[in-house]
C-alpha cells in the first residue's frame, strides 16, 4: 500500500512511508492500519478499501482533502483441497478459481489402476485443465483489449467480439476488471503528467517575472551609465568633486550585479521549463513502451493458454472416444460418483459445510473435500455389487 498527498506548493506528490507498507489481514477480515485504526476488508475490492482508508485519514489527520491511497494484493491465503486428490494440502489462490481448477492444482482425483474409474477421473482432470485454460485465455484476452485501448488513449475497454472464441459472459467479470485497472493507470499518468505541467508552468511564470525584472535593471544601468559619464565629464572640468563620481560608479556596479543574478536566475527557470517537457515526453514515452512490451507478452501467454486449451480439449477425446473403444472388452465394473464438499466461515466465524459443484468459484481460506464414491455399473448381479461395495 502506498499512501501519496499532492503537495501545491512544490507542484509534487509526498509519499507517507510511515502509513505505507504491507499488511495482512487479520482473521476478522480487519487491517491495521497507522492513523486510520482498524479497516473491514473482508468481502471488499482492493479500490473500496484504499477509498475508505483515505477517508479515514482525512478525518483523522483534519487534513483539507484526502490523501491518494493506492492497494494491490500482494498474496492471499491459499485454498486447502482434502480427500480424493494426488496431493492434498494447500493450494495458491486465485480470483475467480473454481472447484475444479482448485483440484487440477492438487494435482487432480486420486488416481488407481485403470478400468472406467481411471477413465472418468481423466475425463474430469483433463476437463479442469481445459476450465483453468480457459479462464487464463479468457483474461489475457481482456488484458490485451485493455492495453490496445491504452495504446491508442481509449478512456473504455471494448468488449471483445465473438472472434475471440469466448462469450461475453466469460469476458464480462474479466472486462471489469481490466476496466478499473486501466482507470487507476490513467489516473497515475495523468497525475504524473499534471505535476510535470505544474512545474513546467510554475518555471514559465518566474521566467516571466525575471524578465521584466531584468529589463528594469537594464534601464538603471543604462541611466547610472549615463549619468556617471556626465559627472566624469563634469569632474574632468573641475565642476563637480571626485567622491560624486565614486558613488555613481558604486550604484552602477550594484545594478550590474543585480542584473547578472536576475539573468543567471531566468537561465535557472529556462532549463527547469526543458527539464519538465523532457520529463513530459519520458514519461509518455516509458507509458507507451512499457504498454507495447506486456501487449506483447500477452499475446504470447494467449497463445501459450490457447495450446494448453487445445492439448486439455485432445485429452478428453482421448479419454471419452479413444480408448474406451479400445477397452471395450475390458472396462471394469465399477464406476465413481465425485463429490465435492466446501468448509467457509461465516461472518460469526462459524464454520459452514456446503455440498457444491465443480464450477462453483471458492474464496481465499476456503477448505475443500473430495469425496470419490464407487458405484455400480448398471445392470450389475447382486454379488458383484456386494464385492464393490463391501459391508
Amino acid at each position: 500500500m502506498k499512501v501519496l498527498q499532492w503537495l501545491p506548493g512544490k507542484g509534487e506528490y509526498k509519499e507517507w512511508t510511515a502509513v505505507g507498507g504491507e499488511y495482512t489481514v487479520a482473521a476478522d477480515g480487519s487491517l491495521g492500519i497507522p492513523f486510520a485504526g482498524p479497516i473491514s476488508a473482508g468481502g471488499q475490492s482492493s479500490g473500496a478499501v484504499a477509498e475508505e482508508i483515505a477517508s479515514a485519514l482525512q478525518v483523522n489527520l483534519s487534513l483539507p482533502t484526502k490523501p491518494d491511497v493506492r492497494m494491490e494484493v500482494l498474496q492471499r491465503g491459499p485454498v486447502y483441497v482434502l480427500g480424493g486428490v494426488e496431493t492434498p494440502g494447500k493450494v495458491d489462490f486465485a480470483p475467480g478459481m473454481t472447484a475444479m481448477e482448485a483440484i487440477a492444482l492438487a494435482g487432480g482425483f486420486y488416481r488407481t489402476s485403470g478400468g472406467q474409474l481411471r477413465l472418468e477421473r481423466d475425463v474430469i482432470n483433463a476437463q479442469g485443465d481445459l476450465d483453468t485454460a480457459r479462464q487464463a485465455a479468457a483474461r489475457l484476452t481482456a488484458r490485451i483489449a485493455r492495453l490496445e485501448a491504452e495504446q491508442v488513449g481509449e478512456a473504455e475497454v471494448d468488449m471483445p467480439d465473438t472472434q475471440s472464441g469466448f462469450s461475453q459472459d466469460l469476458l464480462a467479470p474479466f472486462v471489469e476488471e481490466e476496466q478499473g485497472l486501466l482507470q487507476v493507470r490513467k489516473q497515475a499518468l495523468d497525475s504524473q503528467l499534471e505535476s510535470l505541467r505544474s512545474r513546467q508552468e510554475l518555471a514559465t511564470q518566474q521566467t516571466k517575472t525575471l524578465s521584466e525584472k531584468a529589463n528594469n535593471l537594464e534601464r538603471q544601468v543604462k541611466l547610472a551609465q549615463d549619468q556617471l559619464a556626465n559627472v566624469q565629464s563634469l569632474v574632468g572640468k573641475g565642476l563637480t568633486v571626485a567622491s560624486r563620481e565614486f558613488d555613481l560608479e558604486r550604484t552602477l556596479s550594484a545594478f550590474q550585479g543585480q542584473l547578472l543574478d536576475v539573468q543567471s536566475a531566468r537561465l535557472a527557470a529556462d532549463l527547469e521549463i526543458n527539464a519538465a517537457q523532457r520529463d513530459q515526453v519520458d514519461a509518455l514515452t516509458a507509458f507507451k513502451t512499457e504498454v507495447a512490451s506486456s501487449l506483447q507478452t500477452a499475446r504470447e501467454s494467449l497463445e501459450k493458454a490457447r495450446i494448453d486449451m487445445g492439448r486439455a480439449e485432445m485429452l478428453i477425446r482421448e479419454a471419452t472416444v479413444i480408448t474406451p473403444q479400445m477397452l471395450v472388452d475390458q472396462v471394469d465394473t465399477l464406476g465413481v460418483n465425485v463429490r465435492l464438499y466446501r468448509s467457509r466461515k461465516d461472518s460469526d466465524g462459524e464454520v459452514q459445510t456446503t455440498e457444491i459443484d465443480r464450477d462453483e468459484r471458492l474464496r481465499s481460506g476456503d477448505t475443500l473435500q473430495v469425496q470419490l464414491e464407487t458405484r455400480p455399473a448398471a445392470g450389475l448381479p447382486a454379488d458383484a455389487e456386494r464385492s464393490a461395495n463391501p459391508s
